[in-house]
């Protein structure tokens, strides 16, 4: 309603409440109804949240509740940090509850990295759940075979090294440390 009428004062509180109640069981709720009102301060804070929390996010009810839309867009971002064996485990959950077929679901599946699939799982558990192309599946292993570990897209790599006297201190990238605001976390290793 606040969106409705322009009352920003309100629908500024309103996000600020959110943004501080946010839990892994209605993350997922709270980011289907800012993406819908494209309310970008909120999806980020929620973006933020998935990320640190993917794992117990993609476990709850709520991750059910995600718009294929939303999951998409959660799971494509190189933030989003989980096994990618549990990301596909947390993808066909979703699947099969929402009752969403491979050929529909093409953007989704595409944001599954199965070169970060280790080659026996992609060989057993992949292969046989029928969600992927044969084609696709050998090309993972292609590229699994053919460069280096450091070589492939990971999933919550920090882009920036930052050294300080005798630390290393790892900063995630401006963008996503203005999304996450108070959230940031930063890690410190000491030599």
């Amino acid at each position: 309603m606040a969106n409705k009428y322009d009352f920003g004062a309100l629908q500024q509180a309103i996000i600020a409440y959110l943004k501080a109640t946010l839990n892994e069981r209605n993350v997922c709720d709270i980011y289907n109804v800012a993406s819908f009102y494209q309310l970008k301060e909120l999806s980020e804070a929620c973006s933020c949240f998935v990320d640190m929390h993917a794992l117990d996010v993609m476990k709850s009810e709520g991750f059910l509740s995600l718009s294929q839309t939303a999951l998409s867009e959660l799971i494509a971002r190189d933030s989003f940090y989980a096994d990618e064996f549990e990301i596909f485990y947390g993808v066909r959950r979703w699947m099969n509850h929402n009752c969403v077929e491979k050929e529909s679901a093409k953007e989704l599946l595409d944001g599954i990295r199965l070169q970060l699939i280790p080659q026996s799982s992609l060989l057993a558990d992949i292969r046989h759940c029928d969600m992927f192309d044969s084609n696709k599946i050998l090309d993972a292993l292609s590229v699994i075979d053919q460069k280096s570990v450091m070589d492939l897209r990971h999933r919550g790599l920090l882009s920036k090294l930052h050294l300080s006297s005798s630390r290393f201190v790892f900063v995630c990238e401006e963008r996503l440390a203005m999304s996450c605001g108070s959230q940031l976390r930063t890690l410190i290793l000491q030599m």
